[in-house]
């Protein structure tokens, strides 16, 4: 049956590709189908012929040419993925049960071979030892990964890479967060929660079963409920007695159906995914809440209306981990910063502000190790060294 399945496919793209061939041989302007500036026919001199590059310029020329490339590059990851039960694009994975994962989060982050877990350790415990000295509160947050967290729904094969290289880097930061204070394991939480919802939350729909889980099925990122966690357990490490939010408010709310992420982002098809009511969860709707922008690089900043709150100013460096959990977290201290690793590793300068102002440093690490969290580290450590230097 596989078989037949690809010959139609097969076929079904030779007749699109020669009937293309037959619309240029008459004439037909695809630019005006189109309706763009299409790429340029590369070979313009005799000369052009024999660079190395000429290859790939004209297949790039080729693809350009196409008339409705981007309909039939639709279609064609709607054939692989309905009929072929494969995947159109080497960043995703199929799971079990209509499950959707970021292949890199898979092996490659995990396994990147230049952010190894010894050089990330030895950097995180310079940031606790350097901020204290300089009388900032630090704390480090571990945001584990969806392949990690529901490692059953992942393909066998995908199963076993898995488990080869990520699971060890993963033990190797657990071992690390068992020995210092300054941290939270939300591996740990995770798991513990994941299990709560399934046995107390009894679906009364699809929808409803689809929230249920901590990260979305058809995502890369979690849903609601996981970055209420973050916060709720960011919020009691830092406080105690001023967390205000019951897990039973997230599932009184009203949800919708749109485009899952990983299907819009990589796979350019439609598979809908159950997401709470943007109206009643975007932060900037929140009566408690005053928004301040700083800085030209969307350094936000949230000061709290609320009666009970910590007095103490919080800076958050994170990733988009983060997003889902800033309206629940924001509430409790008196000033909240948020700003993106990759304004703390390329626009050091302007974060330099925040960092002094703020007495609670709190950064927020992915599973993926990418390369970008060590220079971004390097920055608030040599910061700090120098500042208490002055």
């Amino acid at each position: 049956m596989l078989k037949l399945l690809n010959i139609i496919v097969i076929t079904f793209f030779s007749i699109v590709i020669f009937s293309q061939i037959f619309a240029l041989g008459i004439g037909v302007k695809i630019d005006s189908i189109e309706n763009r500036r299409l790429a340029k026919w590369p070979i313009n001199t005799a000369s052009d012929l024999m660079r190395l590059d000429m290859g790939k310029k004209l297949s790039a020329f080729w693809r350009d040419i196409e008339p409705i490339r981007s309909t039939y590059i639709r279609l064609h990851n709607y054939l692989v993925y309905f009929l072929l039960n494969d995947s159109p694009n080497e960043k995703v994975s199929i799971g079990k049960n209509d499950w959707l994962f970021h292949s890199y989060s898979i092996l490659k982050w995990p396994c990147h071979k230049k952010a190894k877990p010894k050089l990330l350790i030895k950097l995180f415990n310079n940031f606790i030892e350097s901020s204290k000295r300089v009388n900032k509160m630090p704390l480090i947050v571990f945001s584990p990964s969806k392949a990690s967290i529901y490692p059953e729904f992942l393909s066998d094969v995908d199963r076993k890479i898995h488990l080869s290289c990520a699971i060890t880097n993963r033990d190797k930061y657990i071992d690390y967060i068992s020995n210092t204070s300054q941290s939270i394991n939300l591996w740990k939480i995770f798991l513990k929660e994941k299990t709560n919802l399934l046995k107390k939350l009894k679906p009364t729909s699809y929808e409803h079963q689809r929230l249920r889980y901590l990260f979305r099925p058809r995502d890369v990122h979690w849903g609601e409920f996981a970055g209420f966690i973050q916060a709720r357990e960011i919020t009691n490490k830092l406080t105690s007695n001023i967390w205000s939010f019951k897990n039973t408010d997230l599932f009184n709310r009203k949800f919708i159906k749109r485009n899952g992420e990983i299907a819009k982002r990589f796979l350019n098809i439609k598979l809908p995914e159950i997401y709470l009511d943007k109206k009643r969860t975007k932060i900037n709707s929140i009566k408690n809440l005053k928004l301040v922008k700083a800085g030209r690089h969307k350094v936000l900043g949230y000061i709290t209306n609320k009666k009970r709150y910590d007095k103490r100013t919080v800076l958050i460096i994170h990733d988009s981990f983060m997003n889902r959990s800033k309206k629940y977290l924001s509430e409790h201290f008196k000033k909240t910063y948020y700003i993106h690793w990759n304004i703390i590793s390329n626009n050091f300068d302007e974060c330099k502000q925040f960092i002094k102002e703020s007495d609670i440093i709190v950064i927020q690490t992915y599973e993926d190790h990418k390369m970008f969290r060590i220079k971004g580290l390097n920055n608030i450590i040599t910061y700090f060294t120098k500042y208490q230097e002055k």
